[in-house]
């Protein structure tokens, strides 16, 4: 539920409010590090350029993540990692964005000191912005790749707002 003058907005993609648990919080016999598999800590589009090679949202991909995940705990256990975008958070035509939105997930077993790794496929379907009327939009900005609670890149998309169609 999008936030309104009578709503705070109920779903962690517009809560603003102390959650007593974040969205995707388990419990686990075991703990969880991650990491980035590469070095980058940033990348960098033109709207211009992604709008150029537009023909289909999903065909279009953006960025391959690439995550290690270890197993720093005294058991074996399975893991949920989780893959946020947080959108800049400017309202534009009258639409406000929101806080976090997940894009992926995948599921990991790992042994006490194991690492592995997962994948998450950021296609321009996660980075758009749906407006009132439906329509699709780049905006331009930065915006945060957020995996799990902790683990952070960023996307700057460059350019002027472009409707994708």
């Amino acid at each position: 539920m999008r936030p309104s003058a009578t709503n705070p907005g109920r779903t962690y993609k517009f809560y603003t409010g102390q959650a007593v648990y974040d969205f995707g919080a388990g419990l686990s016999y075991t703990t969880f590090v991650y990491s980035w598999s590469d070095q980058l800590t940033s990348f960098s589009y033109s709207i211009d350029l992604l709008m150029k090679d537009n023909y289909d949202e999903k065909h279009v991909l953006t960025v391959l993540l690439q995550v290690n995940v270890t197993n720093t705990g005294a058991v074996a256990g399975d893991d949920v990692v989780l893959a946020y975008i947080l959108p800049p958070q400017l309202k534009r035509n009258g639409q406000t964005p929101p806080i976090k939105q997940l894009f992926g997930f995948k599921r990991i077993h790992l042994n006490v000191n194991e690492t592995g790794q997962v994948f998450f496929p950021l296609e321009i379907s996660a980075i758009l912005t749906v407006a009132h009327d439906g329509s699709k939009w780049l905006h331009p900005g930065i915006y945060h790749i957020l995996i799990g609670q902790t683990l952070m890149r960023s996307i700057e998309l460059q350019g002027k707002s472009a409707r994708w169609s």
